[in-house]
């Protein structure tokens, strides 16, 4: 009996082995056949993630290929304005012959000294001709009577209202005070009657300076004739002037 029972745990023993072995190959093989599992969740991972990609990069494109809506102006479609200074031309007070030009900053006042006789030499025709032209513009205000006084030894125009720029609608209606900053006379070629030694014509530009720190060029044309020794304006008339800051 105590052999069949030693025989018995022999063949337990030898069986033992066979049932160890038996009962981990499933285990060996779901750890073989584990990683390529592992690694094909891995690649389908990394193709929906780039599918995803792919798809985000096609939405936004066509928005950062396009511009902005104001960067399609042209540099070349932004307008520019000049800064000349304005300046307007009139003719027999008919109007302005050159549109001032928007944009010039607006002049500076400055400061006009008290009006005062302008000095003449009566026995000079052009001296005559600066001195009238001169006190007619020298101006503290509207009133005329002041320049009829200083004019009145060597003019023969007793009424200045017709020819006074300075009226409510005169070309410089509303700028004195105002001095008379210099006078250039020339020969007038067509002048009528002709220079004589008895009679002149002359081409007066008179640049004038108001108050308000604008600078006007008249254009004057003015006859003097002469009277025993003493030379008198007869007529005169403002053909133009051009005001400019």
């Amino acid at each position: 009996m105590a052999r069949d029972e030693l025989e018995a745990f022999d063949d337990l023993e030898e069986s033992e082995p066979g049932r160890s072995s038996h009962q981990w190959q499933p285990l060996e093989a779901e750890q073989q056949a584990a990683p390529p599992s592992r690694r094909g969740r891995t690649l389908l991972i990394v193709v929906l993630v780039a599918a995803v990609a792919a798809l985000v990069v096609w939405r936004l494109w066509p928005e950062a290929a396009t511009p902005a809506e104001g960067d399609t102006a042209p540099a070349a479609a932004v307008a520019t304005r000049a800064t000349s200074s304005p300046t307007s031309t009139y003719v027999d007070g008919n109007g302005p012959q050159a549109v001032e030009t928007a944009g010039a900053p607006a002049p500076s006042q400055v400061s006009i000294p008290a009006p005062a006789a302008p000095k003449v030499k009566t026995s000079d025709p052009e001296s005559v001709t600066k001195a009238w032209v001169s006190a007619i513009n020298n101006r503290d205000t509207d009133n005329l009577d002041q320049v009829q006084d200083w004019t009145q030894p060597y003019s023969a125009l007793h009424d200045l209202d017709d020819l006074d720029p300075y009226g409510d609608h005169g070309a410089m209606g509303g700028k004195a005070p105002t001095v008379t900053k210099s006078v250039t006379l020339t020969k007038k070629p067509d002048a009528k009657p002709v220079d004589s030694s008895t009679r002149r014509t002359r081409l007066a530009t008179v640049v004038v300076q108001s108050h308000t720190g604008q600078q006007t060029e008249q254009r004057w044309t003015i006859s003097t004739m002469k009277d025993d020794t003493t030379w008198k304006v007869t007529s005169a008339s403002l053909d133009s002037w051009t005001g400019k800051q």
